[in-house]
């Protein structure tokens, strides 16, 4: 194993390597035109002391060397990719660390110039809830007979013209009353309301639910559902069952229980 290892290192393509040796920096998603980011590169490089700096507008990009001694001891490349937010910093040393480090301090420095900021992180938007208003159901007070006549123009009772239809309740009973009020409740609190309503008025037996509504039968075989109608902002209640007043009764039950 020792002697692969050995093989490896000595006849590697790195051993062979001869300078001037390359360092790459590079800067993304970042927030920047043409003009600030080339200006930026140009301030940099020259407080660097680099002297010889050259700039192509047209490919974004600006060369630059620094001589302390012949010949050159660094040179750098900054390209601005500006469609893409990406700077990248490139530079050639004969020592690879030092390479390596001005590469870095050059991103860093332009990084801190006027014009070039960081892309703040886009956050997917919530989508739009519904509130829902839950009602508390509040101690028991006595009404003003003016507040209760006004309440109850908002439910009327009335018989359907079309007697056929497949809710819980009609399946065994033909003869039904139905009511309606208006709500702004969304479909949760909608739904909560109704299911109190339900069981506070005795229909507890042979509860069940669907999306709309819920449904239930007192111990007097009288059925009844209640279904929120939230898109027309609506709330229908509905009593199956032999006798007309009973059902009238039981129907304005529901109603108040809601």
């Amino acid at each position: 194993m020792k002697i692969k290892i050995l093989f490896l290192l000595v006849f590697s393509p790195m051993v062979f390597a001869v300078p001037p040796y390359l360092g790459v920096s590079v800067a993304e998603n970042l927030a920047f035109n043409r003009y600030s980011c080339l200006s930026a590169a140009k301030k940099v490089l020259y407080n660097e002391g680099f002297k010889d700096i050259e700039t192509y507008a047209r490919i974004a990009t600006v060369f630059a060397a620094y001589r302390n001694t012949n010949p050159y001891h660094y040179k750098a490349v900054v390209k601005c990719l500006v469609s893409s937010g990406v700077i990248i910093v490139t530079t050639a040393a004969q020592v690879s660390r030092n390479a390596r480090q001005k590469a870095e301090r050059i991103r860093y420095k332009i990084l801190q110039q006027r014009g070039i900021t960081r892309k703040k992180p886009k956050v997917p938007k919530k989508p739009k809830v519904q509130e829902c208003k839950i009602i508390k159901k509040a101690s028991p007070k006595k009404a003003s007979p003016k507040k209760e006549l006004k309440k109850l123009k908002l439910f009327s009772l009335s018989k359907p013209k079309n007697k056929t239809t497949t809710n819980f309740q009609d399946k065994h009973h033909k003869n039904f009353t139905i009511g309606e009020t208006f709500t702004v409740l969304c479909r949760g609190a909608c739904l909560q309301q109704a299911e109190r309503s339900l069981r506070n008025s005795g229909f507890y037996n042979d509860y069940d639910f669907d999306d709309d509504g819920v449904f239930g039968r007192n111990n007097y075989n009288y059925y009844a559902s209640i279904q929120c109608i939230i898109n027309e902002s609506r709330v229908i209640f509905k009593v199956s069952g032999q006798k007309s007043k009973t059902r009238d009764k039981l129907l304005e039950t529901l109603y108040k229980k809601f």
